[in-house]
């Protein structure tokens, strides 16, 4: 992957949880969801995780890390994520989820979520990354995000209805 791609990354933690899954890739071009062993990472890592697995229509959230929970104010672990977002990001989410599957390559994305009526906005950092349970064709997503803490919300504070303005997607070639 070049330089460029992880060059855009600005967030250290999202550029080191990169260079973890390339450093696990394997003769597929994608890690096996078992190399993410959560006792070989970072703590600081874990509450910024989510992983996503594709069941042939829709992406079943599997783990959703507690940082993101805070944020977000729920736990959508166990539920599809076509199902708990607005009709018009669910299709973009699932279109770019399901060409960082069939592409195998990682995608970086970055914009504002609009934290509902209050008004406050909320930068934000992704970064999707392909993965195979069985060593075939890749089937999971981990996922990493941050966000701007010094804007963050109070706990309880939903963004599930909320619309990212400003996303920026980068693809690793």
């Amino acid at each position: 992957m070049p330089a460029a791609f992880v060059e855009r990354i600005s967030e250290p933690r999202i550029k080191d949880f990169y260079h973890f899954w390339k450093a696990r890739r394997c003769a597929s071009g994608v890690p096996l969801k078992r190399s993410f062993d959560p006792t070989s990472m970072p703590p600081a890592w874990l509450p910024r995780i989510t992983i996503y697995q594709w069941l042939g229509e829709k992406f079943l959230i599997r783990l959703v890390g507690t940082y993101v929970v805070d944020i977000d104010g729920l736990n959508p672990t166990g539920r599809f994520l076509e199902d708990i977002l607005p009709p018009e990001m669910a299709e973009q989410r699932h279109e770019m989820f399901r060409a960082v599957l069939t592409r195998s390559m990682p995608a970086y994305y970055r914009g504002i979520y609009n934290l509902g009526d209050s008004g406050r906005k909320m930068p934000f950092e992704r970064l999707l990354l392909p993965v195979s349970a069985s060593g075939g064709e890749a089937d999971h997503i981990m996922a990493m995000i941050t966000f701007d803490q010094r804007l963050a919300p109070r706990r309880g504070f939903s963004m599930t209805g909320s619309m990212p303005e400003d996303l920026e997607v980068i693809w690793a070639e």
